[in-house]
């Protein structure tokens, strides 16, 4: 059986962990917050990607959505782009969703 490896990005980071809850999730800075709430796949990471490419590094954005594929479409995205999903939680049908601009 062949080893599972994290994949590599251009910038040379290596893809991280799925987020695992923050003990103070409502207590995060962020620099940039968007609101996606009614907006429905694939729009809520369209907008994140875009608020992203317009952050410097280091940077962290919030993202609220209400759509249900967020759950999966956000991990999935910072995954493959080489950005950190630092914490992810619902609340009140509300998915929260903290990202770390890596490269």
């Amino acid at each position: 059986m062949a080893a599972l490896r994290r994949r590599s990005h251009s910038c040379g980071r290596q893809a991280g962990p799925r987020a695992k809850p923050h003990p103070m999730q409502d207590h995060i800075p962020y620099e940039i917050e968007i609101d996606a709430r009614d907006l429905r796949c694939p729009l809520p990471v369209l907008r994140l990607q875009k608020a992203i490419r317009a952050a410097q590094i280091g940077a962290v954005v919030k993202l609220c959505a209400t759509d249900a594929m967020a759950q999966i479409d956000v991990p999935h995205f910072c995954a493959e782009a080489g950005h950190a999903l630092i914490s992810s939680h619902q609340e009140n049908g509300t998915y929260m969703f903290f990202v770390e601009k890596q490269c």
